[in-house]
């Protein structure tokens, strides 16, 4: 006979079916589903009780506190409990296996910025994926996290190959998620060669999902990010700057008083936008000294690499040629020490700046 702990997690688990369940919040705020497993969970811990079912409904919650919630304080914790589950015997089919190491690759890019590790992980997820029937959805999902981490890397050769892999898949899948995800990863990689252009038109597939913006944030704020760096490209100041301020207020309400990366990157697209729109303004080095405490401690990353390059920009843009050469000698040492191919939009523009001082 079931443990009644059991039987509930496996009701709970039929309300984690889609996309939309798996990720989307309501009104900023987690569904009811996600309280409910979340409590169960913690009842279950309580009283020592391991079984396949408790497991499968960690991780969703694993996954939800990431990629709904982005709190990977409380993730952390959530991913202990699943591993120990394992080491002591309890079993996963083949989806959640795969589910598990998708959503660990996720863990390893967004906490120790560990590429390869983000990479092997998804990798082994999207292997087991493509021995199983159906879950196209899931196989996007990684699809799309493999993108973002090979461009991460300069690899884009091999992020092409994701790319039009997930073209395919995308016209299978449904919902709103997954294909504002992709639509977003696709605009990452045509970035990343200069096709600015491009990137813009992808990005406009987005606007045929508006209940992506109240119901995942962090993919509307990724949306967001890409067009405003496609804009700025393209020098179109006011345009750029826009989007920022439009994304500042939604952002502080998704992260309220929680660390915020996304606001560090807005502090970055401000300060460098304001920089070429008004010159060396206090406004546009507040923006900076704001973004450069978030990334001071942060180097396997392309936005502290960007920072030191608007930090070049401003310096310049104030007459000192000395800082300005340091700032983006600095960013060209990150660079080299991220990329595996060096190379890229962000290269050709970096390599401008460096023979103008």
């Amino acid at each position: 006979m079931s443990h009644p702990l059991d039987i509930t997690a496996e009701k709970i688990l039929k309300e984690f079916a889609t996309p939309e369940s798996r990720f989307m919040l309501q009104n900023f705020t987690p569904p009811a589903h996600v309280g409910e497993a979340q409590a169960l969970y913690y009842q279950a811990k309580e009283a020592g009780h391991q079984s396949a079912s408790l497991l499968k409904l960690k991780i969703q919650i694993f996954q939800f506190l990431m990629g709904g919630l982005r709190d990977f304080d409380q993730a952390a914790g959530v991913l202990k409990d699943i591993l120990t589950d394992l080491e002591q015997g309890v079993t996963l089919d083949p989806y959640d296996t795969a589910l598990l190491k998708i959503n660990q690759g996720f863990f390893e890019s967004c906490t120790s910025l560990n590429w390869e590790e983000a990479i092997r992980y998804m990798r082994e997820g999207l292997e087991i994926l493509d021995t199983l029937e159906n879950h196209e959805d899931e196989k996007l999902r990684a699809i799309v996290n493999l993108i973002q981490y090979h461009c991460m890397q300069g690899e884009l050769e091999k992020a092409a190959a994701y790319v039009k892999r997930g073209e395919d898949l995308c016209a299978h899948v449904q919902g709103t998620i997954y294909p504002c995800f992709f639509f977003y990863a696709q605009s990452l990689f045509l970035n990343d060669q200069g096709k600015f252009d491009e990137a813009l038109r992808v990005l406009e597939k987005t606007k045929d999902y508006p209940a992506l913006e109240v119901g995942h944030p962090a993919i509307t704020h990724a949306i967001a990010f890409q067009r405003i760096w496609a804009l700025l490209r393209q020098e179109k100041w006011q345009d750029a700057l826009d989007g920022v301020e439009a994304a500042e207020g939604p952002v502080k309400q998704f992260y309220r008083d929680r660390p915020n990366p996304a606001m560090a990157h807005l502090s970055l697209l401000k300060g460098l936008i304001l920089t070429h729109q008004k010159g060396a303004t206090p406004e546009a080095f507040q923006c900076l000294a704001e973004a450069e405490t978030f990334y001071h401690a942060q180097e396997n990353h392309r936005n502290p690499a960007r920072l030191h390059f608007a930090l070049g920009e401003y310096y310049k843009a104030q007459g000192d040629l000395e800082k300005a050469r340091a700032e983006y000698q600095r960013s060209e040492a990150i660079y080299r020490a991220l990329l595996k191919v060096y190379a890229g939009s962000d290269i050709e523009m970096l390599s401008q700046a460096l023979a103008q001082v």
